[in-house]
């Protein structure tokens, strides 16, 4: 396929795709495992991200947070409702921070994280709707890893706190597209 500006020749990573759920997948646990993280504590920030499938932002509010023995429990930052998961799901970077009462993620803040992410990530931008995803696309992957694994849009709605089978439908259904042309 050639490019009408330029001649160029396009590889298959520069089309626009809409993305399987496995292809996303994959593709995040890529963003995990790169070995090109500037921080240490990214690479655990992400980690946190994909076994969650919370919101950027609630991962560095540990205000939002109780810590238990064996478990965590968040408050939503739009709902509050309340959300529990087992530790093991958790960072020990998370969990230390969260017993110290400290900063998660040695105190990098949401934009170095997403400009992170951004620099490693293998598509970008990938969108959803008229937005770029970004780290959004560890919700989105949560979501639908969810739903495949219980075929049960109340189990996602369950999981998440959500109130609405509409948001749940969002998250699971809505087509996410790599457009390397498109500008946001």
């Amino acid at each position: 396929m050639k490019n009408g500006k330029s001649g160029q020749k396009l590889n298959s990573q520069q089309m626009t795709k809409q993305l399987t759920n496995s292809e996303l997948n994959t593709l995040l646990q890529e963003v995990i495992n790169h070995t090109l993280l500037q921080h240490h504590y990214s690479t655990d920030y992400f980690q946190d991200l994909y076994f969650t499938g919370c919101r950027s932002q609630e991962l560095l509010r540990i205000d939002r947070w109780k810590l238990y023995s064996d478990k965590a429990a968040l408050s939503t930052l739009k709902t509050e409702a309340i959300r529990i998961f087992p530790i093991s799901h958790l960072s020990s970077e998370f969990i230390a921070s969260l017993a110290d009462q400290r900063q998660p993620y040695n105190g990098l803040t949401y934009d170095q994280l997403t400009r992170e992410f951004r620099q490693v990530i293998k598509l970008h931008p990938i969108w959803s709707g008229d937005r770029i995803a970004d780290t959004y696309l560890f919700r989105y992957n949560r979501a639908r890893m969810e739903y495949e694994k219980s075929h049960n849009l109340l189990h996602v709605m369950d999981y998440f706190g959500w109130y609405s089978a509409a948001i749940a439908s969002k998250y699971i259904t809505t087509p996410l597209i790599y457009d390397p042309y498109r500008s946001g």
